[in-house]
């Protein structure tokens, strides 16, 4: 994925177990933090942090929510590298824990 004309290129994974929401991985490049700080809105194990948790469902395209999801976070990413400010919004605690979604 490509996120802008002048991003690198980047291989990201997509992790989906039973009805779990989808967790995205940046593959390669490895992603790079800041001299001064973590890379933010991600969660413990490394993935990105997307959206707000909640449950996932099968009308939840991947195709049409993570990817360009991904994307956005990815361009967010190289904004944040040259400025050090993350310019994506959200919420963003100090330490982001790992989701846990099951639906029950």
């Amino acid at each position: 994925m490509k996120p802008t004309a002048l991003s690198s290129v980047y291989t990201i994974r997509i992790s989906c177990a039973d009805w779990d929401q989808p967790r995205v991985f940046v593959m390669d490049p490895p992603l790079q933090r800041r001299a001064e700080a973590d890379i933010p809105h991600r969660y413990a194990d490394g993935s990105l942090c997307l959206n707000i948790p909640g449950p996932w469902s099968r009308e939840q395209y991947i195709a049409d929510t993570l990817i360009p999801w991904a994307s956005l976070w990815l361009h967010h990413y190289e904004t944040w590298r040259i400025t050090g400010e993350w310019l994506g919004g959200g919420e963003h605690p100090a330490t982001p824990a790992l989701p846990t979604w099951r639906a029950e």
